[in-house]
């Protein structure tokens, strides 16, 4: 339900950081996933199905009822967790996925929101921790990448054909096009699909 947190999520996640802190790995934690809202919005605590403030997914981005909510969702995360092994906020694992589509004004949408969450997150964080984000694979957006809060761009890439190299080649010409913003970028998701059977050589 809004504005209450999952007691056994919250504890498999305190597990984690117990395990980061003892192998030194560092974590890059996302501060709201897109699947739900993609594949359940009328079971997702947001829509309006569910009583929540949000008319469509839009209204996700939109709808200032929404932010008061996504804000204390942030607070409560950063407040429990800024002191232990985070190396960034990922404030929405693949931001564009939220709604079926690709368009110009949805793309608006989300950086403008995007904008106001990364300003809001960077007022709240003491330890003023970086601040990525990452869009469905293979999608590029310049306006996101030169946002003055996105701190480190982050690629998200699927290999559909049966060249094993196609992973790289996309990887290589994400990073050429980024180079503009003079930022650090990293690979936050690779793969081949499940029924591939040249997986592992995409792995590798």
């Amino acid at each position: 339900e809004l504005g209450e947190y999952n007691e056994e999520y919250i504890k498999s996640l305190d597990e984690l950081f117990v395990l980061c802190k003892k192998y030194n790995i560092y974590v890059i934690l996302s501060l709201f996933d897109h699947y739900d809202m993609r594949n359940y919005w009328n079971e997702f605590a947001y829509s309006i199905i569910r009583e929540g403030p949000c008319r469509d997914r839009d209204d996700f981005y939109n709808s200032w009822f929404a932010w008061q909510y996504q804000k204390q969702r942030f607070k409560f995360l950063i407040d429990r967790y800024t002191n232990e092994n985070i190396f960034a906020w990922e404030i929405v694992n693949e931001m564009n996925g939220v709604a079926h589509r690709e368009d110009k004004e949805w793309t608006d949408i989300c950086v403008k929101w995007f904008k106001k969450a990364s300003e809001y997150i960077k007022e709240i964080d003491p330890n003023k921790h970086l601040i990525t984000e990452s869009l469905t694979g293979d999608h590029y957006w310049e306006e996101l990448y030169a946002c003055p809060n996105l701190d480190v761009i982050q690629i998200h890439t699927y290999a559909v054909g049966d060249d094993p190299f196609e992973i790289a080649r996309i990887v290589n010409y994400y990073i050429s096009r980024s180079l503009q913003f003079k930022k650090p970028v990293i690979i936050g998701e690779f793969g081949g699909f499940k029924e591939s059977p040249r997986k592992d050589d995409f792995l590798h």
